[in-house]
């Protein structure tokens, strides 16, 4: 550490401006990166649980119209009038076109 103390003081006036100027570049480039990272991650975690909502939603929907579906589906196949009408046309010599 002391050589380099004594290799920047024996820099001249230009090149302790440049070295202290540069250290300050990369120290706010090493800054701006860590704050980009940051808001990146909270910007993921954010659209995450955004999404994760929606298809929770959507699935819950889903299961909802296919349980509507099943339960018409189970009326219409125990509607005696409906049973009594496809065994008239299984029975029947009627093409149906």
């Amino acid at each position: 550490m002391e050589h380099l103390k004594r290799k920047f003081e024996n820099f001249s006036m230009k090149n302790k401006l440049m070295a202290i100027i540069f250290f300050n570049v990369v120290l706010i480039l090493l800054i701006a990166l860590m704050g980009l990272k940051i808001s990146a991650n909270a910007y993921n975690e954010q659209l995450y649980k955004a999404i994760s909502g929606n298809l929770s939603f959507s699935s819950q929907t889903i299961a909802s119209s296919l349980k509507s579906i099943e339960t018409l589906s189970s009326v219409t196949l125990s509607s005696a009038a409906i049973q009594d009408s496809l065994n008239r046309i299984d029975t029947s010599d009627d093409a149906i076109v």
